[in-house]
């Protein structure tokens, strides 16, 4: 039998990691997926598979154990990530008691108060006494005495939970769902009441944040300040909440947002350093085995002081399985190892594959051992300076061809200047990491520390200023990219089939690659037509100031009582252009003359049927009045329409959708709780 050369007959277990991704995936689908019901699809799905080679069991031995197994893990990703879900959140939860806690996580004081993750233990709640297994958002005013609340710290409150709701206007970020996959559903703001126990409650997730702070703490003792701070508090120690949205803005325009989460890159620049110096230890049996502790030893401990994030761990955890391979006197295959990484992490928390940062990092990666290679065969420098240079680019090139479809889809923007900002962040960041290792080497020596200060805050200043100069050159960032999901999985199914193509090379994997074109032509025709024909109303979901789309076809007009629109304001239109793929958003006020099908008479914009009253006059919702067939009102955002003799009215109260007229819901009306309204007609 001729050995498979294929990636997935290469690297097994990858495959079967890839059935574990599709079983989490399943029973993220249907939420609750019956462990019974998991168990006896396996069996089912495995006895078919001998039953299919029963024929001939020893010729097909390979194929039906690599079958079973591959039905096997996606079982497990079934059965894991239901478990993961019943364990989540409480079946009982009270949002309303006394309730006990630690502190398991500090933010920085922003608008006059600090942010906290507290893992509730229990609550009273009329004289009962429940037992908790919920972590919430616990907001606290500076005033009350947070200064001593560091991770760890007990506490007692009395208070209300709310629910953690998103506004859930067209393309913004849904908050809710995100800190749902972090296990976290309620928060609650408190002003006074709160009792602190002395005794600390550690454990090695809290430890490691104080001592975390204890090392940012030394930054600012030895005169690092500012962005400065901002930026090597994030660079070295994974602390993201010192930095300002403009330092946000400027890294991701660059290409370079990777350098400020504590991932890959800063976890493989140490080791590769650590491994060269320790390179003289493998030559012998029992020295391999000192090396072998000090690399792994050295990069969990990196792991421990940067906070023990996602993001830490799962390089950390990739780099010591490539560690283990190595030292084992074993040919690893490096899609195994990323695969045993991923395998280990899902196994731990299966709801990091729904974290952004695990989907692009794995992809990154995967597209950099595939791809890298590939790119630099194109061309061989005979000069060792240019060849450095190329491989980076090499480098860089082949991490966005995986990740580009995935950036797109979520950040809606692609930076194209990405490869000279790896010619800078590459080299900073590499001094800066070792710099800062030293520098807390020496801290015991004040002027010494000191000049370690002065020297890692100009070279933070020196990479803030290269990454400005990169975000203001010409035509640095295309913006407004919008692909629907349907788009996303073609996009990600064009780079397997080339794949496909160039692994083996056969003409008709060649043609099989002119499909994901095909369908994306298609796709992209049927978006148009869908487009071409819209007729929507957007009342959005926003504190600011009241504020409406409509949506004509690719027009977008939109309507607020503020002469000059927030920037908040200003994003929801911009993000509504790029659902709805419209040109950029007018002022209908502005207009000398309205587009066809839209009216205005006095205080209402005429719509079809439909009348729309724009009197900001009007503050308090009167139930007796039945002036307009909708009212839209700023202070507590009503919304009552009246289509073909039939009313509904919809009031939003403490962030929930309350129905307060007729109750009856007529075709072309699209409500989400808690959300904007979408009125197509």
């Amino acid at each position: 039998m001729t050995p498979d050369k294929s990636i997935l007959g290469r690297a097994p277990f990858f495959r079967y990691c890839i059935a574990l991704i599709i079983g989490i995936a399943i029973s993220n689908l249907f939420r609750s997926f019956p462990v019974y019901l998991t168990v006896g699809l396996i069996i089912s799905l495995a006895l078919f598979s001998l039953f299919v080679w029963k024929t001939d069991i020893k010729q097909h031995q390979n194929r039906v154990v690599g079958v079973v197994m591959t039905i096997l893990f996606l079982g497990i990703g079934i059965a894991s990530k239901t478990i993961y879900n019943n364990q989540l959140f409480s079946s009982y939860m009270p949002v309303e008691g006394i309730y006990s806690g630690t502190i398991m996580e500090k933010s920085p004081s922003t608008k006059g108060r600090c942010k906290y993750e507290v893992k509730l233990s229990e609550v009273v709640d009329i004289d009962k006494v429940t037992a908790l297994k919920e972590t919430i958002l616990l907001f606290i005013s500076d005033s009350t005495l947070n200064n001593r609340l560091i991770p760890g710290t007990q506490i007692t409150f009395e208070s209300k939970l709310f629910e953690i709701t998103s506004l859930n206007n067209p393309g913004e970020f849904n908050y809710q769902q995100y800190l749902k996959n972090r296990g976290i559903r309620y928060q609650c703001y408190l002003r006074n009441g709160l009792l602190t126990d002395s005794h600390l409650k550690a454990n090695i997730k809290t430890y490691a944040l104080n001592v975390r702070s204890s090392l940012l703490e030394a930054f600012h003792r030895f005169g690092i300040k500012g962005d400065e701070f901002a930026v090597l508090a994030a660079l070295t120690l994974g602390e993201k909440d010192f930095l300002t949205s403009g330092l946000k803005k400027s890294y991701a325009v660059s290409g370079a947002m990777h350098v400020l989460s504590v991932s890959g890159l800063h976890v493989g620049i140490i080791y590769m350093f650590l491994a060269y110096l320790l390179k003289p230890l493998k030559r012998n049996r029992k020295m391999r085995i000192i090396s072998f502790s000090i690399l792994f030893s050295f990069l969990w401990i990196y792991a421990f002081i940067t906070g023990l994030s996602p993001s830490v761990l799962r390089s950390c955890a990739m780099f010591s399985f490539v560690l283990v391979g190595d030292n084992i006197g074993r040919k690893t295959n490096i899609y195994n190892t990323l695969a045993s990484s991923a395998f280990f992490l899902l196994m731990i928390n299966p709801g990091f594959l729904y974290d952004i940062g695990f989907q692009l990092s794995y992809l990154a990666l995967l597209s950099i051992v595939y791809f890298q290679p590939k790119i630099k065969g194109l061309y061989q420098p005979k000069n060792k300076h240019i060849e450095k240079l190329w491989d980076l680019l090499a480098v860089a090139v082949a991490a966005q061809i995986g990740t580009f479809p995935l950036s797109v889809f979520y950040f809606h923007q692609f930076p194209v200047y990405f490869f000279l900002s790896n010619y800078v962040v590459i080299p900073l960041s590499g001094f800066l990491l070792y710099g800062t290792f030293l520098f807390y080497f020496v801290t015991w020596i004040p002027f010494v520390a000191k000049f370690f200060g002065f020297i890692l805050s100009g070279c933070t200043r020196l990479l803030n200023f290269c990454i400005k100069f990169i975000e203001e050159l010409p035509g640095s960032l295309i913006s407004d990219l919008w692909i629907s999901e349907t788009s996303l999985i073609i996009l990600i199914i064009a780079i397997l089939v080339i794949v496909l193509y160039m692994e083996n090379r056969k003409k008709m994997h060649f043609y099989i690659t002119l499909i994901p074109i095909f369908l994306l032509m298609l796709n992209f025709s049927f978006e148009q037509i869908k487009t071409n024909r819209q007729n929507v109303a957007v009342f959005y979901n926003s504190y600011n100031e009241p504020l409406m789309s409509i949506i004509v076809g690719k027009n977008h007009y939109y309507y607020s009582p503020s002469d000059t629109l927030s920037h908040f304001s200003e994003q929801l239109l911009s993000n509504s252009t790029g659902v709805f793929k419209t040109k950029k958003a007018l002022n209908i006020s502005s207009l000398n003359e309205y587009p066809n099908g839209i009216n205005r008479f006095k205080n209402h914009l005429l719509i079809k049927n439909i009348s729309i009253e724009i009197d900001e006059q009007e503050l308090e919702y009167d139930p007796k009045s039945n002036k307009s067939d909708i009212i839209w009102f700023q202070k507590n955002n009503v919304v009552k329409l009246k289509n073909n003799e039939n009313i509904y009215a919809f009031h939003c109260i403490d962030g929930k959708q309350c129905p307060i007229s007729n109750q009856q819901t007529s075709d072309g009306i699209k409500i989400k709780d808690n959300g904007a309204l979408f009125l197509r007609y």
